[in-house]
């Protein structure tokens, strides 16, 4: 006899967790993980582009940039600070996209990589 026993209980562990991973993987599109980066990259400057033109309007009414008339009164200080505040939170959130849509990217890679690393383990596997 050669004296094998069969497989270790270790390489059954990792046979399943090597399931486990695949499993897991089989549920993660990366490219779903790229596109949605893509998506929030493009999201910022348009997020600042809407920024930019409520001023631009609201100068119009608050400022009578336009015309020479102007909204006055106490109204008019309420819709100010709600267009300010408006403007405000839309370029707070241009400013997250970027990280967000780094941090989705590396997503999609790690995904990716996974893979790639369960290929070659298997690949290895095969011969």
């Amino acid at each position: 006899m050669s004296g094998d026993t069969g497989p270790s209980p270790l390489a059954g562990a990792e046979v399943a967790q090597l399931q486990r991973l695949i499993e897991a993987l089989t549920q993660a599109d990366p490219q779903a993980y790229f596109d949605a980066a893509q998506s929030l990259d493009d999201l910022g400057p348009l997020l600042l582009q809407v920024a930019q033109l409520i001023e631009e309007r609201s100068d119009w009414i608050f400022e009578g940039v336009r015309d020479g008339g102007r909204w006055e009164g106490e109204a008019a200080r309420t819709a100010q600070e709600a267009v300010d505040r408006l403007t405000r939170r839309l370029r707070e959130l241009a400013e997250s996209t970027e990280p967000w849509a780094a941090e989705t990217d590396s997503a999609g890679e790690a995904i990716s990589n996974a893979w790639r690393e369960v290929n070659d383990i298997l690949a290895r596997g095969a011969t």
